[in-house]
């Protein structure tokens, strides 16, 4: 012990005497280890920290899969879901869920609110305890048994000032009378994000009525304490093989998968955090090689020192200890600055996400805790290790007679230089691949965003409005609320167009449905051609200047009471009508029996399984979703012959027209007073929330690379300077000899860019292996994209020729005769 404190105060010393080395050492440092605590704080709260529900391992959603199809997770129907609950013995409960939107009225301004219809035994399945009140009972699972409802905990302090007396009262929803049964915990969130479930009802299923090809649920289940995921897996693909016999016209080729609800929250973040790990990862590890290659340097400067201590007796362990000591003194102060660090870029992070369903999961519980302290302990304590280990090595080996020569130095200087040529090889290659891998991105994002989406983007506002059923009880309701809201609106001025559509593009927000073609053979219903739909009014491909590529726009003489028309996009007509003309032919939709407040209702609907509709006209292809899935196409519907409830008002104006959103809602207001507007937002909007994820991935790896770009050209720049200051003789002795100060210049630039060209070398070899966990984050770029590749690789010959430029001119201007003289 008393050894030990004497290495302390000696290396406290030793660094107090180098306060610039110091200082590099633990800035250098504290970013390499602020850049991991702050990624891993991410990671620890999405993938490692378990969820906040009871035995969260247990916790599963169980989802339809069609292998041959290529569909992993797709909702469930909930016939098959009633079929699974009574066959399935493998779990403790298995419940039903399905968001909706509701409108809350009372004393306050009606309020658009997200509401939950959930099985009785949800929250006995996520093992959650109300705050107040009391959940649901099996018994208010029925029909005519289920106008009850629970409270979230912000719903209760935001609407009705955290009223204890609230439980038993009876609140208006969508005009129907509710009872108030309870109040959930104020750290209940289903699935971490910002986006609250305001209202929880029970979710009457009754097999009556219900069509097994309709697919509207998420399922939640429990699995017993002694049975393992795998067996609940094998029992569920028996129980759907059963099905699929037993149905084969919808549900041939079905299975089901059982996944964890954390893996299910977290598939589409991993393989960006994988990406995030490793680039901070090289960056302290390209931050350990620089200081390496000074501890390196300081080295061979008390070779001397080192040397008279050996000769007195000192232990080479004694002096690997006492370098190791050193290590610690910069690495253990530079965790804690790197802590500090990691606590104003969380931060930042957290505050650049945006609200609603597309964020990180649980990001609000990204902070420091315990597991990051630890996390962040031992990576001060290992870098510590890492980089002084090779200096400790080499330094506690020295040749005794050299070192206690005078000028010993320049030879044990020489002995060095291959060491640190290498450790410049080894850094120069791990800020090459995160190089690279950044111009990937980069070249991936701008090819992203310059994406067509196939209308105009400018100077259009939109909104959403849900027309409740209990209000708007027929379909001719909700089509006259829509055309007098949509007049009124067209009458504001500088408005250019008004219209509506229930699925927004860009928004995420889609639906499929099936049909037929008029003449041809009916295929098998497992086999019939699929489409994403929208309803429209007349007036959309105007407002939003999407151009009619033939046919005709729908128009007022397409009325309910008219024979079916719809608009297909030209990816459609294509697709199923290659080399002919669509326009005149006939389909027929077949929507799924059930209500979806976006889905044309069956019995109001023109567009029925039941009748054929024409092919009015061929629009331009639009983008639905920014660099994702292939979809198979689009058809566009009426409003008039398929009332939506759901649907997203598209207003274009001039690019001054300030306040526009307050006079939309005052003219919805005066066809109905009771109806709420929610998502308020620009088109530029939506279409930025659609590549936020890109952007954030792609602006973190850039400052990863940037940081990295830097600390290996002080590194290249270090070890270049320290090599013209040894060789300053030399220097002068080829000067004398008659060398030129442009060959010196050229030496020296040669010397330095030598295991800079080879770890470049390498870096592309790690760089096309760091392209592969990028695989899923590009689009439209090749792993080898040749591009980004001769760019990055430019840059990176551009920085180390400038960290080479100032030592190669210091050595060209040596003065012989001085450097000789000192010699």
């Amino acid at each position: 012990m008393p050894s030990l404190w004497l290495d302390l105060r000696y290396g406290i010393r030793t660094l107090a005497n180098s306060p610039a080395f110091s200082a590099v050492a633990v800035l250098a440092l504290a970013l390499g280890i602020g850049a991991n605590t702050a990624i891993f704080s991410v990671i620890n709260a999405v993938l490692i920290r378990p969820l906040p529900f009871k035995d969260p391992d247990r916790l599963v959603m169980i989802w339809e899969a069609n292998p041959g199809k290529g569909i992993k997770e797709e909702i469930v129907s909930p016939l098959n879901f009633l079929d699974w609950r009574d066959q399935a013995h493998s779990f403790d409960g298995m419940s039903a869920w399905r968001t909706w939107f509701y409108t809350l009225k009372g004393s306050d301004e009606p309020e658009q609110v997200w509401g939950v219809r959930a099985s009785a035994n949800f929250f006995q399945v996520l093992g959650v305890q109300t705050a107040l009140g009391r959940a649901f009972l099996p018994e208010e699972e029925r029909a005519g048994h289920d106008q009850v409802v629970v409270l979230s905990h912000g719903l209760w302090e935001r609407r009705y000032g955290s009223d204890p007396t609230i439980i038993g009262q009876m609140i208006n929803i969508d005009n129907i009378p509710f009872n108030v049964l309870g109040v959930l915990p104020s750290d209940f969130n289903l699935f971490g994000t910002s986006r609250q479930y305001d209202l929880w009802m029970p979710f009457a299923l009754e097999r009556e009525g219900l069509r097994r090809d309709d697919r509207s649920i998420i399922v939640f289940a429990r699995i017993k304490a002694d049975v393992s995921r795998d067996e609940a897996q094998a029992e569920m693909s028996s129980v759907a093989a059963n099905l699929a016999r037993e149905n084969p016209a919808t549900n041939a080729g079905l299975t089901a998968l059982v996944t964890t609800m954390q893996e299910h929250q977290t598939e589409r973040l991993r393989p960006a955090l994988a990406v995030l790990l490793v680039s901070v990862s090289f960056i302290l590890a390209i931050a350990c090689v620089n200081i390496a290659n000074l501890m390196l340097a300081r080295a061979v400067r008390r070779q001397r020192e080192i040397a008279i201590r050996l000769a007195l007796g000192a232990g080479r362990v004694r002096l690997v200890r006492q370098f190791l000591t050193e290590s610690l003194l910069l690495s253990i102060p530079a965790g804690m600055l790197g802590l500090l660090a990691a606590l104003w870029s969380i931060d930042l992070l957290k505050a650049a996400l945006p609200a609603g369903m597309n964020e990180v999961p649980r990001a609000s519980q990204i902070r420091i805790d315990p597991t990051v302290l630890a996390f962040t302990f031992g990576a001060s304590i290992l870098t510590g290790i890492v980089f002084g280990l090779a200096p400790a090595s080499r330094a506690s080996k020295p040749n005794l007679v050299e070192a206690l020569k005078e000028g010993g130095n320049s030879s044990i200087s020489t002995h060095g230089r291959r060491s640190r040529d290498l450790l410049i090889v080894a850094e120069v290659s791990l800020a090459m691949a995160l190089l690279a891998g950044t111009g990937l991105l980069i070249r991936s994002f701008f090819k992203i965003i310059s994406i067509d989406p196939g209308f105009n983007i400018e100077n259009v506002l939109t909104m959403q409005v849900w027309l409740p059923e209990a209000r708007y009880t027929q379909g001719h309701q909700v089509a006259e609320f829509y055309r007098q809201s949509l007049e009124r609106i067209e009458r504001i001025p500088g408005v250019e167009a008004a219209s509506a559509i229930n699925f927004l593009p860009l928004t995420g927000w889609g639906d499929t449905v099936r049909f037929t073609i008029e003449g041809r053979p009916v295929p098998e219903p497992a086999d019939e051609p699929v489409a994403d739909y929208c309803v429209i009014d007349p007036n959309y491909f105007r407002a939003m200047e999407i151009p009619l590529l033939a046919g005709r726009h729908f128009d007022a003489g397409d009325a309910a009471d008219k024979p079916p028309v719809v608009t297909i996009s030209e990816s459609l007509a294509r697709r199923h009508w290659p080399g002919e003309d669509p326009i005149g032919k006939r389909i027929r939709l077949n929507f799924p029996a059930s209500r979806a407040p976006w889905r044309p209702n069956a019995a109001e609907s023109a567009t029925s399984a039941n009748s054929w509709a024409t092919i009015a006209g061929i629009a331009r292809n639009v983008t639905e979703e920014l660099a994702g899935e292939p979809r198979p196409g689009q058809i566009y519907l009426p409003y008039s012959q398929n009332p939506s409830r759901l649907m997203r008002l598209v207003v274009r104006a001039g690019p001054s027209n300030a306040g526009l959103a307050g006079l939309v809602r005052q003219e919805l207001l005066a066809v109905d007073g009771d109806q709420p507007v929610t998502e308020v937002k620009t088109i530029g909007q939506v279409f930025s929330e659609a590549v936020f994820q890109r952007r954030l991935h792609t602006v973190l790896l850039g400052l990863f690379a940037t940081l990295a770009l830097v600390l290996s050209a002080a590194g290249i720049y270090g070890v270049v300077s320290y090599s013209v200051d040894q060789r300053r003789s030399e220097m002068g002795l080829r000067m004398a000899l008659g060398a030129d100060s442009r060959k010196v210049f050229k030496l020296i630039v040669k010397q330095g860019m030598t295991p800079v060209l080879v770890g470049m070398a390498a870096g592309l070899g790690a760089a096309i292996v760091l392209a592969r966990l990028l695989s899923n984050l590009l689009y439209g770029v090749s792993p080898i994209d040749p591009i980004a590749l001769a760019v990055t690789s430019l840059l990176m010959v551009i920085s180390a020729l400038l960290a080479c430029y100032l030592p190669a001119r210091r050595a060209a201007k040596v003065d012989p005769m001085i450097a000789l003289r000192h010699e």
